[in-house]
């Protein structure tokens, strides 16, 4: 298996990729609505990726 290491980023950071879940805009517009975007870099040997994880809070 790869080493790999996950390094906080600011949502600006995110990749404006094909996959529009993963972008700026999603997280801000999930963030309007009560969920909280976080930005992570992913870096492996063999790629380079940002990623998204919201999170919503229950009760």
């Amino acid at each position: 298996m790869d080493d790999f290491h996950l390094t906080p980023i600011a949502i600006d950071e995110l990749s404006h990729s094909l996959h529009p879940f993963q972008s700026p805009s999603w997280a801000y517009l999930k963030q309007k609505n009560g969920w909280k975007p976080h930005a992570f870099r992913f870096i492996s040997e063999t790629s380079e990726k940002s990623l998204e994880i919201l999170i919503l809070k229950l009760l």
